[in-house]
Formats: structure tokens, sequence, C-alpha cells
């Protein structure tokens, strides 16, 4: 497929993923404008000139392995997604998991995960910070199930 194949993989795996994300493109005029943009646009036009270069041109460059893996990217991103359970900022209140926070550490981690924009960011951040937390009871591990909950004692908050 090629390095250029490989490059549009990772640009439909990006807009299958992310498609609102914002990315800047420069746009030629008699001076040069940088534009932010959603992907998805962005991912639908080079689709779109390289679907049209697969068919209409006759130059030595491989559209269709193009567009293979633009295809291969959205497919494989589709894979990799699990649909598993989210916390999101408005679905759990934080403010029970700060009782738990002990060390400077902790709150360093507490404060990424309410600064988090993106919800892959805020789950990485929160899952390490369950590590890190114990609980006052027994000094075992906690999950979050219907409030935070010890695995060991049963504890719940």
């Amino acid at each position: 497929m090629g390095a250029s194949g490989a490059i549009f993989g990772l640009l439909g795996a990006f807009a299958f993923l992310y498609p609102m994300k914002r990315v800047v493109i420069p746009f030629l005029f008699p001076f040069i404008i940088l534009l932010p943009i959603p992907v998805l646009y962005v991912a639908i036009f080079y689709a779109s000139i390289e679907t049209i270069f697969a068919f209409y041109s006759s130059d030595m460059i491989a559209h269709t392995a193009h567009l293979g893996g633009f295809i291969a990217g959205i497919f494989f991103a589709s894979l990799l997604r699990k649909e598993r359970t989210v916390i999101k900022k408005e679905e759990f209140d934080l403010g029970k998991l700060e009782e738990f926070i002990i060390n400077d550490r902790q709150r360093e981690i507490f404060e990424k995960i309410k600064q988090a924009d993106e919800k892959e960011v805020r789950e990485a951040w929160l899952s390490y910070l369950m590590q890190q937390i114990k609980c006052p009871r027994c000094n075992g591990k906690l999950e979050i199930k219907n409030g935070i909950k010890c695995k060991k004692c049963g504890y719940k908050k």
C-alpha cells in the first residue's frame, strides 16, 4: 500500500473517531490563509479528490491504494472503538471522588480529570486515579459502580 496509503488510513481513522475535531488547513489565495476545519470535511474532500483521480487520471500514482488506506482506516477504527461505560462529567459527581484524595499527586490527577475535554482522556486519567486512591476503611481498591465502592470490604460512598 505504501506510505501515502498509510497516511490516508490515518486520515480515515481520525475522521471516524473524531469527526468534529478541527485541523488547520492552509488555503492559497493571493496569500496563505490558515483555517481550522472539522476533520470530517477535510477527509471527505481528500477522499473525493482521490476517487476522481482513481477513475480519470493516468498518472503513475496509485490513487486506489490511497482510497483503500482511507477505507481500511475507517474499518479498523470502527473495530478498535469499544462501546464501554463512559463516565461523563454530567453523570458522575466528581465531588464524591474528591473526598478520597489524600496527596498532591492525586490532586494533580484529579484536576486533569476536571479539565479534560475528550472523554477518552478523562477516562484514562480517571482510571489512573482509581489505581492511586484507596478505601479509607480497609485500604482496598475502589471502583465506580453506582457511586464509589470498595472491592474488598464493600464500603460505599
